[in-house]
């Protein structure tokens, strides 16, 4: 088995951005302006249109030892508030670097933009339309933190993504399957009007997700010419590379299938509102076919370079707890976002596979918390 190039140096950097990592406001203020910019679209619309704003302006970066771009936030190991979901913890703000489980550092630049961002959606966030709805004495304990629930605050996650589908057609073979369901609507019929606002806000997700990479092609090209070093230069040549294909057009090989699932993957949150448990799946199964071929064409070494990566990559979500009686529950970024290895086939025979004791050899090396 070839050795792992993850080295200590790196994996210490990682821990400690992982103890106090900065809470980054581009997010907020990026979705605050487009929900300000659709006032009356139908919501679906309104959230595709956000996601296609954060995409095309959201502050990206390429770090020295990544083969697998992208992230949940403006910054590495950083993570990001949903001021959509809660904004009650305003008072909060001068405590989150101190208090008691979870922790984030929050620059004095980024505090009042914060504030502002967060009262402009006081009576509108998700926290804000449950307690209008549930009955008062619920209410009354919620507030007393006597029933505390991270939904009311948070998204839910706990999904699987058709990964497998996105590698075999890409999300420009989804896009074209939305505009042949749009052109069989009648909006005539009630049904068939509503579902218009599913796929439009689907084709703009599409072309969202598109966006978002093609910033990072240029970037690593733009990297690729100023860097003097040779090894680094190939590396962001491919990058840029796996970036101009996927995810939109059909995963050609391993690198390609795991840089569009990590950009997937990322935006995914951006949607889920702080949701977790946004799964892989049977990742050595659907990935299986990719990997061998790689293996078979670059070598055992250069095939498991990119799944390190992809791996370490993994640590950069993170699970933003707003208030402290959450932070302290659930503390430790705890994303339950494990892949599922081995099991059995459809005809029951046992499905573990060369990846699949890989995997495992990695997640023993890598030893982050995810």
């Amino acid at each position: 088995m070839p050795t792992c190039e993850f080295d200590q140096e790196l994996r210490e950097k990682i821990l400690t951005s992982l103890r106090l990592p900065r809470l980054r406001i581009e997010r907020g203020l990026l979705l605050t302006a487009s929900y300000r910019e659709t006032e009356g679209e139908p919501m679906p619309v309104r959230r595709a249109k956000a996601l296609l704003k954060y995409a095309q302006e959201i502050p990206i970066a390429i770090a020295e030892w990544q083969l697998i771009v992208g992230g949940i936030s403006a910054g590495n190991f950083s993570l990001a508030p949903f001021p959509e979901s809660t904004c009650s913890w305003i008072p909060e703000i001068e405590t989150l670097g101190t208090r008691d489980g979870d922790k984030y550092f929050v620059a004095e630049e980024d505090r009042e933009p914060l504030r502002e961002t967060l009262g402009w959606w006081k009576g509108k966030s998700i926290e804000d339309n449950v307690l209008r709805r549930i009955p008062p004495d619920v209410a009354t304990a919620c507030a007393a933190v006597l029933i505390r629930s991270a939904y009311v605050e948070l998204g839910s996650g706990n999904f699987m993504p058709d990964y497998r589908r996105v590698l075999r057609e890409g999300l420009r073979g989804i896009s074209d399957d939305i505009e042949l369901r749009l052109a069989t609507l009648d909006l005539a019929k009630p049904d068939d009007y509503a579902k218009t606002h599913f796929y439009q806000a689907g084709l703009i997700c599409c072309e969202a997700v598109r966006t978002y990479a093609s910033r990072f092609a240029a970037l690593a090209r733009a990297q690729a010419a100023a860097t003097a070093d040779e090894a680094r230069r190939i590396d962001l040549l491919r990058i840029a590379r796996n970036c101009e294909r996927a995810p939109w057009y059909p995963a050609e090989d391993m690198s390609e299938a795991l840089q569009g699932l990590w950009l997937l993957h990322c935006l995914l949150h951006w949607d889920a509102a702080g949701g977790a448990a946004i799964v892989l799946g049977r990742f050595d199964q659907y990935l299986f076919p990719l990997y061998a071929r790689f293996q078979a064409e670059r070598g055992p070494a250069e095939t498991k370079r990119w799944l390190v990566n992809f791996w370490i990559n993994q640590n950069q979500l993170m699970y933003f707890l707003p208030k402290r009686s959450t932070a302290m529950i659930w503390s430790g970024h705890p994303m339950s976002e494990q892949p599922t290895i081995g099991g059995v086939t459809e005809e029951g025979r046992d499905a573990t596979n060369d990846l699949s004791k890989l995997l495992l050899d990695i997640e023993r090396e890598v030893g982050l918390p995810r």
